[in-house]
């Protein structure tokens, strides 16, 4: 995982296997070499945090730095916090909407070990916490709701815009030095759902990869990308080549 400037991690709908212990073992390894981790699921913390009546696993205290407090939340709308980096005049729902309206049993969470709130379920005088966020040796931000049910495609773009950006994840920002004026990359909206526009100077050969540098797929004649739709949420960067110059961009995909 070390490549990876950030690992975004959904556990949709399980509740038995969000975390193996291989699992645990590598992010371990990722996380204290400085990684930037976001994990989001309604089960995590049952599963791991002690919520299924069996111990908690340690990498959910020392790692995650958050305790169990309960199943199935009492609200369904989230509330971000005044000044908090991640949901700063954040209002949103898990149900219904575009979303994934899958959540029977988002947990509540406490904090340990140097976090902090940054997220509660209906207001923030609820006293049920949906989200926490650590910075020490690494950043970790995690959801005890599935990210997939957040109702709204602009809410989720909103909230992972803020996650990565709290990460320091460029995205697409930053011009490669020396890259020749002639050559121009621009890629929007950034993160995206369905659809992104790419803007680059005209004869530019452009194609997209994954993280590993993979080819994926490219833009149709009007400089559109849809991925299909086998292709995983991630990170991929879109190339332009022209004129023996190079240009690199980040961009998120979410499905």
């Amino acid at each position: 995982m070390g490549e990876y400037q950030a690992v975004v991690w959904l556990t949709g709908n399980d509740y038995s296997s969000t975390l193996t212990t291989q699992d645990e073992l590598q992010l371990q390894t990722y996380l204290n070499g400085g990684g930037r981790f976001f994990i989001s699921g309604q089960e995590v913390g049952y599963d791991t945090g002690g919520g299924d009546g069996e111990a908690a696993h340690t990498f959910y205290s020392s790692y995650l730095k958050a305790t169990f407090a309960g199943d199935a939340a009492s609200y369904t709308g989230l509330a971000g916090i005044g000044g908090d980096p991640i949901s700063d005049g954040f209002t949103g729902s898990i149900s219904g909407g575009d979303g994934a309206d899958n959540q029977d049993y988002p947990d509540y969470l406490g904090t340990t070990g140097g976090s902090t709130n940054c997220m509660y379920y209906g207001s923030t005088s609820s006293g049920q916490v949906a989200g926490i966020k650590y910075e020490g040796t690494y950043k970790m931000v995690y959801f005890g709701f599935g990210f997939e049910a957040v109702n709204s495609a602009a809410d989720r773009q909103e909230l992972m815009y803020n996650i990565l950006t709290w990460f320091g994840v460029s995205m697409g920002t930053d011009e490669i030095p020396n890259a020749p004026e002639a050559l121009t990359l621009h890629v929007t909206p950034n993160p995206f759902n369905s659809a992104l526009k790419i803007d680059v100077t005209e004869g530019a050969d452009v194609r997209i990869m994954d993280m590993h540098g993979r080819y994926v797929g490219q833009p149709d004649e009007n400089n559109i990308w849809r991925p299909q739709g086998s292709l995983p949420s991630g990170i991929y960067l879109i190339r332009a080549d022209y004129g023996g110059k190079t240009e690199l961009r980040k961009t998120v995909y979410m499905k």
